[in-house]
């Protein structure tokens, strides 16, 4: 599987809306600049690396919260499969869900 990584908010912009195969977006963004995510992208796999802090808005997926990320707010179908180490959700809203949060 391909892995592409993500540290902004411009490069989470610029991936294009579906991939030909399953790719890996892993994100690692400054936790001081909150990255926004407004779109499902097909064909992804969506981890949210150390310290990323995050917005995930509409039918965003993440499979993997790692080590300290934190979601500030979900909002719409957004989903999290799985929680690690300190990650945090500040905020769900509509018809958002966490699967699994494990220590």
């Amino acid at each position: 599987m391909k892995t592409i990584i993500v540290k902004n908010q411009a490069e989470w912009d610029a991936l294009p809306d579906a991939f030909p195969k399953t790719t890996a977006v892993h994100i690692y963004s400054d936790p001081g600049v909150p990255i926004t995510l407004k779109r499902s992208i097909e064909n992804i796999y969506l981890e949210l690396r150390e310290n990323t802090v995050a917005y995930l808005y509409g039918a965003v997926i993440v499979g993997v919260m790692w080590d300290s990320s934190q979601v500030g707010e979900m909002r719409g179908s957004s989903q999290v499969g799985v929680m690690w180490g300190s990650s945090q959700v500040g905020e769900m809203r509509e018809s958002s869900q966490v699967a699994v949060v494990r220590g």
